[in-house]
């Protein structure tokens, strides 16, 4: 990049929790961090994220961050499977939560008109994790309000469009299974069945970390500095976090990015998969480049298990966790392949017994999409012992230069 960012802020918003860092990138310091979940609404048509709440936490977090010196650059990573419908600079609809249940009565209508794994570079993924599925249940269910939609945002370009003003897209988040990406065209989905004209509701595409525009001036009056911050290209967190890797090698390796999805991506294999076995995908990186990948929600089970209460009985002996990409309904198996009651199991060993399992289906999801090479982990499964001891026999190294805002500071660098 041409510019230097001698303080930077980093709006990272996960699926469970929402976090404003203030980073001197240069210095590989962290001067100042908030945080609050990213807290899912009930009210209104759907279950929705709360949009007004992030709002104040961010502005709370710049004047705070802001007293202690200018803020030279904001940029945004984000969750996947999030889409925001605007109609004239606003949010004609909520930003859904991909969990809503209510998906589900859609399903087989929108399995009707999905294209082929071939075009769309991924399986059928449980609810809203398709933005296909989402903006096909908004259609049918509130047709009227989305006439109304002139724009269509990915979530890291919502954030960038309200702090700037200016609206993007972005390459590896339209690509990372959101059933609106032909990767036989290398251009958007034609879906005439949802009356969607999607070249035409996409704003141009923008790399993560270029130079969008400055702080909008509604915004800049919070701050305690003459000049505006730049806003910077956001992006998708797990395609983020693979920038360094990606950057510093020209062998295969393999990157896990862990929370409350672990994500696999094979750089640098030799080919691409000819047939994607469920569960895996091809997505692009930052830089346009094909990725082989497969993610699961394995930090959810593993919190959604181990909170469970204990209960009295006869332990058992589980060997497996089966339905492993759907966590909602993802279930313990015995060596007999019977359902194993989770509670059983006493909380002191139930969580390393769960890791194991998860470092399990880590590994068989690498052998699956051709992972090899050395691993780069980043997030909380690096620190957890149980988890790293059964994955595959490679070496493997900590976060330390991966993960998002290594890969963030790495594109600023680049």
């Amino acid at each position: 990049m041409s510019f230097s960012v001698q303080r930077l802020v980093i709006f990272d918003l996960g699926k469970t929790n929402a976090k404003m860092i203030l980073r001197e990138p240069f210095n590989d310091l962290t001067v100042n961090t908030r945080s609050r979940p990213n807290t899912v609404l009930t009210n209104g048509p759907y279950p929705h994220y709360d949009i007004t709440g992030l709002m104040d936490f961010i502005i709370g977090a710049l004047v705070e961050f802001s007293e202690s010196g200018p803020i030279d650059a904001i940029m945004v990573s984000t969750h996947g499977a999030g889409i925001a419908c605007m109609s004239d600079g606003n949010l004609a609809m909520p930003i859904m939560d991909y969990d809503f249940s209510g998906l589900d009565q859609s399903a087989a209508a929108y399995d009707a008109i999905r294209s082929d794994v071939t075009i769309t570079g991924s399986h059928r993924m449980p609810r809203g994790l398709h933005l296909g599925a989402q903006l096909h249940w908004l259609m049918n269910t509130h047709r009227s309000k989305m006439r109304d939609v002139d724009q269509l945002l990915f979530l890291p370009q919502y954030w960038t469009y309200w702090l700037s003003g200016v609206a993007t897209s972005e390459i590896a988040y339209a690509s990372c299974h959101t059933d609106l990406w032909n990767f036989q065209t290398g251009d958007y989905l034609d879906l005439p069945t949802l009356d969607l004209n999607l070249p035409k509701l996409m704003p141009p595409f923008s790399q993560p970390g270029t130079n969008i525009g400055p702080l909008r001036d509604e915004l800049c009056q919070y701050l305690r500095q003459s000049n505006p911050p730049m806003i910077l290209g956001g992006g998708h967190d797990s395609t983020l976090a693979l920038v360094p890797s990606i950057l510093d090698h020209v062998e295969p390796v393999t990157v896990l990015s862990t929370g409350t999805w672990i994500c696999v991506f094979a750089l640098n294999v030799d080919q691409l998969p000819l047939d994607l076995a469920f569960g895996q995908m091809i997505s692009l990186d930052p830089f346009g480049n094909f990725v082989p990948n497969i993610r699961f929600m394995g930090g959810e089970i593993l919190a959604r298990f181990s909170g469970l209460p204990e209960k009295s009985g006869l332990e058992p002996n589980p060997q497996k966790i089966e339905d492993i990409f759907d966590a909602q309904n993802a279930w313990l198996s015995d060596e007999n392949g019977a359902a194993v009651d989770p509670s059983l199991i006493p909380k002191h060993r139930r969580m390393d017994l769960l890791s194991g399992f998860l470092a399990q289906a880590t590994s068989e999801a690498m052998d699956a999409i051709g992972a090899s090479g050395p691993i780069y982990i980043d997030g909380p499964f690096a620190k957890n012992s149980a988890y790293l001891a059964k994955i595959a026999d490679r070496q493997v190294h900590d976060a330390n230069g991966s993960g998002v805002i290594s890969g963030i500071e790495r594109l600023l660098r680049s």
